[in-house]
């Protein structure tokens, strides 16, 4: 009897592009068709402050976060499925 664990970690995975970046009025996040679940999507600064927050249905491919009253920076866009979540940096321009 082995005691090798596999864990398969595409079960949670969100395949996605975000896109323009940087980034001026808006961020496009496309989600892949194949793998698309539902995801919330985090826009925060860097002191951890929560500036939106979207919940998006698993039939969506592409959502346009509008960023028009963010100023210029540096940002974490938080992905979050299930157990799954991935953080990418994206700037304002």
């Amino acid at each position: 009897m082995s005691n090798v664990v596999v864990i398969d970690r595409n079960y949670h995975f969100v395949d996605f592009t975000v896109a323009p970046n940087p980034f001026n009025g808006y961020i496009n996040v496309h989600f892949d068709e194949a793998k698309r679940r539902n995801v919330q999507l985090d826009l925060i600064d860097l002191s951890g402050r929560t500036l939106q927050s979207s919940k998006i249905d698993w039939s969506t491919t592409d959502y346009k976060m509008q960023t028009n009253e963010i100023p210029a920076g540096i940002y974490l866009l938080k992905i979050t499925s299930g157990t799954y979540t991935e953080v990418i940096r994206v700037l304002k321009r």
